[in-house]
């Protein structure tokens, strides 16, 4: 649960680490600068609509073609998703490492409590709170229907 929520609240983190390369590739691709703050916008979008799914056939409505997109010719639009593709790949697999290592981060935490509760528990048990000074257990008659 802890793994899921951090992962939906941290795509930003992915998709900030393939951004500087996703830009010179859209440059290299002579997609125009205009267009290109709409596609990554339009990629943040995606990207967190993806990680925050919670069934992942499904694509979620920040993922679909944008109108940035449509304007480019054909070649490019094909161009443009088969980067997108392979930084939308990259960007959650930035994002998986990273919500992964902050939810082991959790269960340490959580691993060390138990630890430290373990220093509140008595020493000793003390004769009184045992069942030896409880009474035998008398045997229960039957009754006959």
């Amino acid at each position: 649960m802890i793994f899921f929520s951090l992962l939906a609240g941290g795509s930003g983190y992915g998709v900030t680490a393939v951004t500087p390369a996703l830009r010179r590739e859209l440059t290299a691709a002579a997609i125009p600068g205009p267009a290109q703050i709409q596609i990554i916008t339009g990629f943040r979008a995606c990207v967190h609509g993806r990680s925050a799914a919670t069934d992942p056939t499904k694509v979620p409505a920040s993922c679909q073609t944008r109108s940035a997109h449509r304007a480019l010719p054909a070649a490019q639009q094909r161009e443009l998703q088969t980067l997108l593709t392979s930084a939308g790949k990259l960007a959650n697999a930035h994002n998986f490492a990273r919500t992964f290592g902050a939810t082991l981060w959790y269960a340490v935490g959580a691993l060390v409590a138990v630890f430290l509760g373990l220093f509140a528990l008595p020493r000793r048990v003390r004769t009184q709170d045992s069942d030896t000074g409880l009474p035998a257990a008398q045997p229960v008659p039957m009754q006959s229907a």
